[in-house]
């Protein structure tokens, strides 16, 4: 038998502190864009930054939901713990929507910062990410046939879903990482020797590195943690939980340091920042 520490305890970590913690730093952001942005963006941004917000919260239910079914549910009931409920299906399966959604939205931010160029050489650029992150996103649809076809049941999910998992996280991570290179890239070329302008264009670079590698250590994290646990151990739902609300804020992030940016009066990062409208 599992300790309670590496299942209930990751359990409550997860689901109950960073899960609620986190969408609270969402609903401060989804608040922020509301009352600084709704009204000058155009309605595909606005729907956009609505539906993310809402696959937050979904999420965010879905981990209530689990927390209670183990502590009050499964009070008592240590069998409790050898089973995933079945709303932890509609849980992964939001996260993996969100995390495809975001990867898409940086993107879209490579392809109108790519130059003048032809328009095959433009689709080439961003086929390698778009399909890791389809890739990715199939991989967790599959992980879900497997947590069925396994009861629910968590050690046999543990070693039916090994492959599906790590294709999922891997594939997800370089395409975070391809984004991490070409996009601050692509700013740096933007540079145009105005030092205020470069000074912007430097911060914005900077918060995208910073934000890659953030990502990619995320997904690397839920790798070594699932295979690592043995058994029933749920030390990986802690990084499985950090890991879509990371997706989730970096993008409300840079969504809302728009203001901020402009009143630099640079134009030459607008076309990233507002490429969405």
């Amino acid at each position: 038998m599992t300790s309670l520490g590496l299942t209930l305890g990751c359990v409550f970590i997860g689901t109950g502190f960073f899960s609620t913690m986190l969408y609270g730093v969402t609903c401060a952001q989804f608040t922020y864009y509301a009352s600084h942005y709704h009204a000058r963006d155009g309605l595909l941004l606005r729907t956009f930054v609505l539906f993310i917000w809402v696959l937050d919260t979904v999420v965010t239910i879905a981990d209530v939901y689990i927390l209670y079914n183990y502590s009050v549910d499964g009070h008592g009931v240590l069998t409790s713990l050898e089973v995933l409920p079945k709303m932890f299906s509609v849980e992964y399966a939001t996260v993996g929507i969100a995390i495809f959604i975001v990867q898409m939205f940086y993107v879209h931010g490579i392809w109108h910062l790519l130059p003048n160029m032809r328009q095959r050489w433009k689709v080439a650029c961003v086929a390698f990410p778009v399909s890791l992150s389809v890739l990715s996103a199939a991989m967790a649809l599959e992980s879900l046939k497997v947590i069925a076809d396994a009861d629910y049941n968590v050690t046999k999910t543990l070693a039916a879903a090994v492959a599906p998992t790590m294709t999922k996280i891997w594939s997800a991570s370089i395409a975070d990482v391809y984004v991490c290179a070409v996009l601050p890239w692509l700013l740096y070329k933007k540079k145009t020797g105005l030092v205020r302008t470069d000074n912007t264009l430097h911060k914005l670079i900077i918060y995208l590195v910073n934000r890659g590698i953030l990502l990619a250590l995320a997904q690397i994290a839920i790798c070594v943690a699932y295979l690592g646990s043995k058994e029933k151990g749920m030390l990986w739902l802690i990084f499985h939980c950090l890991s879509g609300k990371v997706y989730v804020n970096s993008m409300m992030a840079v969504l809302n340091a728009r203001e901020h940016l402009r009143s630099t009066r640079s134009r030459s990062h607008d076309v990233y920042l507002t490429a969405m409208k």
